[in-house]
């Protein structure tokens, strides 16, 4: 049996051989032109390969052929002229369909959509035939009002009819539909605008200006427009508030805000107002002032407007504040203490200690009172009043640091030295990193003639000096004491240099003398009291009783420079030479070098080298050289001189410059990487005895020289710095 082409047609369009199906219903049709089955499935596969127009003159061939054969046939052609936007052919057919087929829910919700989008299509012919006419005719109200009937809720066109309002002078009409624009798009800022071009005195436009601008952070703007509502609206509390989240520390707005709550009586909200501003300017009277209208019993904000008063040098009125809150309250001592410290700036001390008394008599246990008491009898002269009062606060509190301080410095004034140590103690005791109790104990220590308890004070308070100077990046004084022709000018500008340091003060501390016997005189008392950063190079300094207390109430260590004194001997021979030379031929400045020389005998420079070697051997550089370094080794050992010593040795120098710079920096607890090291020193090559050699003298000498020399030196320097016996 053949297969027709129409079942073959079915069987391809379930497979989903849609193309092929096609044709094969074509060649159905050709075979059977009158068959509207034909018709109507080739529609079904065109409709859904979306060849619209195809589908529908397929459908409309079966529906010629058998108007009332199937509902279906009629709502697939109006699938398809829904989809071509012919929807009143559309609807025509999903109505037949209906007829034929009453109760299909399908072909009813189709119809519905239809008439739907119809309704739309002629909805937005009409919007674009009224759009049409504003732009032929601005001018239109007509236009504009037809437009708004079928968009009601677009606020470009209200606004637009507002804008034309307003060139024709309809202004009220204007407003109404910028109030349209406003209430559909509430960010619409150029619309407040508008409307502020016609009322500019309406606050509440302003205000929604303010907000607009606010929620896009436009802080400046919003400010502006806060700020007109409150200019026009004093009371609007809520714009207040608006602006003061953009601003929470305009003090002056506070202050507005709470005189508008009080204005309303709203208390608690006017105070909290008044409060913050306090927190924001405790010096603003104002707000004192408006918080006693409202509390005018208030004890502590009588107190606080008094201290506001004060500083601004209204001292009267200060005054008065205070006498009111200690008359609310006389249990606060606050404004007992601020009225004494008034009186006492007035010169009126003893209206200042009957204040202080009156506040005891209130509560005899207050000390800040008794302290209050104890300064005032001090200045009034009254010492032995101000010792008791002292005492009594550190009765009450007995580990007040500044009460056993000042107790202390009352002791000793009334030469009470025990009880001064005693205080100092204390301080000491509640706070051991005072460094000012630890110098005040050594001043007393020292009125006791306790010399070497006041040196250890004084070491302790060295101590935590430096030691707090280096914790807070700081380098301190670096102390240094050298050996004369020992490298002295080069180590001090190495130091200096290479650490960016300056030389110490003369202000601070001077030099006397001239060498051996040079005396430390410290001229103030800042360099003991604080850590001065700069290198103190005491010169030629030599361990007298006198330089080892100086240095002991200055610093906490010091390097002691040394060299072989044989060496040193050459050395000094050649510097002289050359001083004396100058000197002659009028280079140099006899200046203290004249003293120097009267103690060398007349025909000194006259004589041979051997012979000065031997003057120097016998008479001066070596001998005193030798009881130079001895001084400090003793030092080092006397156990009433605290400071730490590091000796150097100007051979190291010489032979290994880096490792005795890095020696002086650890010691004084400094990061090498800090420190520039200075370019290792240029001897004067072919200059006598001025080449770096460190054993010379060797050569120099004569053997009775040498042995004369070696001999004058204690073993106990050969030993300590190892230099050769001989």
């Amino acid at each position: 049996m053949t297969v027709s082409y129409f079942d073959a047609a079915n069987k391809l369009k379930q497979e989903g051989r849609l193309e092929e199906a096609i044709a094969s219903y074509h060649s159905a049709i050709e075979e059977n032109p009158k068959f509207y089955w034909s018709y109507a499935n080739l529609g079904d596969v065109l409709l859904k390969v979306s060849r619209w127009e195809e589908a529908v003159n397929a459908y409309s061939r079966a529906i010629e052929l058998n108007p009332d054969s199937s509902a279906w046939i009629y709502y697939n052609q109006g699938e398809a002229l829904t989809k071509l936007g012919r929807l009143d052919e559309a609807i025509v057919c999903y109505q037949k369909a209906i007829e034929l087929s009453p109760d299909e829910l399908e072909i009813q919700s189709s119809l519905a959509e239809a008439l739907r989008q119809r309704s739309q299509v002629d909805l937005d012919r009409a919007i674009g035939m009224y759009q049409r006419a504003i732009e032929l005719n601005p001018e239109s109200v007509v236009a504009y009002q037809n437009l708004l009937k079928l968009q009601p809720d677009n606020w470009e066109v209200w606004w637009a009819l507002g804008e034309f309002l307003v060139k024709v002078g309809q202004r009220e009409e204007a407003l109404a539909a910028y109030q349209q624009v406003i209430q559909l798009n509430p960010d619409a800022i150029p619309v407040y605008k508008s409307v502020l071009e016609i009322q500019p005195e309406n606050w509440e436009v302003w205000w929604k200006l303010g907000n607009a601008h606010a929620k896009y952070k436009q802080q400046g703007e919003a400010i502006s427009a806060y700020l007109r509502v409150i200019e026009l609206n004093p009371d609007a509390i809520p714009v207040y508030k608006s602006v003061l989240e953009i601003q929470p520390e305009n003090w002056e707005l506070w202050s507005k805000l709470g005189n508008a709550h009080a204005k309303y009586e709203q208390h608690g909200e006017a105070i909290a107002a008044y409060r913050y501003i306090i927190s924001l300017n405790p010096d603003f009277v104002g707000a004192y002032q408006n918080i006693l209208q409202i509390q005018p019993e208030n004890s502590e904000i009588w107190w606080q407007l008094g201290k506001a008063l004060a500083k601004q040098n209204q001292c009267e009125q200060a005054v008065a504040a205070y006498r009111r809150a200690i008359l609310l309250n006389p249990h606060l001592y606050e404004p007992y203490k601020n009225l004494g410290e008034i009186l006492t700036q007035q010169g009126q001390l003893n209206q200042a200690i009957h204040i202080y008394r009156q506040a005891l008599g209130m509560n005899p246990n207050l000390a800040e009172a008794y302290y209050d008491l104890g300064k005032a009898l001090a200045e009034h002269g009254d010492f032995e009043g101000s010792t008791q009062a002292y005492e009594q606060a550190v009765k009450i509190q007995p580990d007040s640091v500044t009460g056993f301080f000042n107790l202390a410095k009352l002791q000793q004034r009334n030469n009470q030295l025990d009880k001064a140590t005693y205080s100092c103690q204390r301080v000491i005791q509640i706070k051991p990193n005072s460094i000012e109790a630890h110098l005040h104990l050594a001043s007393v220590l020292l009125w006791q003639g306790k010399r070497d308890e006041a040196l250890l004070s004084y070491y302790r308070a060295n101590q935590l000096k430096f030691s707090e100077a280096r914790g807070s990046g700081e380098i301190g004084t670096i102390c240094l004491c050298l050996l004369p022709k020992a490298g002295t000018v080069y180590i001090m500008n190495a130091l200096m240099n290479g650490l960016s340091l300056r030389p110490y003060s003369p202000e601070h501390l001077c030099v006397e003398g001239v060498w051996p016997e040079y005396y430390w005189r410290i001229k103030s008392q800042e360099i003991v009291k604080k850590s001065v950063s700069c290198v103190m190079a005491a010169n030629h300094t030599n361990a007298n009783d006198w330089n080892l207390f100086t240095i002991s109430m200055v610093v906490d260590r010091l390097v002691v420079n040394v060299r072989d004194p044989r060496q040193g001997v050459l050395s000094l021979i050649h510097y002289w030479d050359n001083i004396y030379r100058d000197m002659i031929q009028g280079q140099e400045r006899p200046s203290h070098y004249l003293i120097s020389f009267s103690w060398f005998p007349e025909n000194y420079f006259s004589m041979t080298l051997t012979e000065k070697i031997s003057w120097q051997i016998e008479n001066f550089y070596l001998p005193q050289a030798v009881k130079w370094i001895e001084g400090w080794l003793d030092a080092e050992e006397n156990i009433y001189f605290y400071p730490k010593i590091l000796f150097t040795r100007h051979e190291d120098l010489a032979t290994n410059p880096k490792d005795y710079f890095e020696k002086i920096i650890d010691f004084y607890e400094i990061d090498r990487l800090t420190f520039n090291f200075p370019k290792p020193p240029e001897f004067k090559q072919g200059t006598h005895h001025r080449k770096g050699s460190i054993e010379e003298w060797r050569e120099v000498f004569t053997p009775e020289q040498a042995e004369k020399a070696s001999s004058i030196i204690p073993k106990r320097l050969l030993n300590r710095f190892h230099w050769p016996e001989r």
